[in-house]
């Protein structure tokens, strides 16, 4: 791993610019290809939530309990009301 530490915007994107033509083609075309993975990574990560969001659960498991457990009152709450109208 190559780090820089530039003094401002310009100086960090000559170096940048710099540093990746210094690269031969095979090394510019494997951190391509991490950096493709860690995106798909980013990517499933985030469909999976969005779905575990839309069916109302959450990744972490305590969360699944509590949203089970609110799921439950909302039915009991909507049986009252039920029953009160009729």
């Amino acid at each position: 791993m190559v780090a820089h530490r530039a003094a401002n915007f310009e100086e960090a994107e000559a170096w940048d610019l710099d540093f990746w033509q210094r690269q031969s083609p095979e090394q510019r075309l494997s951190a391509f290809v991490v950096i493709r993975r860690d995106v798909d990574k980013v990517m499933k990560g985030r469909l999976s939530n969005e779905q575990a969001a839309r069916k109302g659960r959450s990744s972490h498991p305590r969360h699944q309990d509590d949203v089970r457990v609110l799921r439950e009152v909302r039915r009991c709450l909507e049986r009252t009301k039920l029953k009160g109208s009729a």
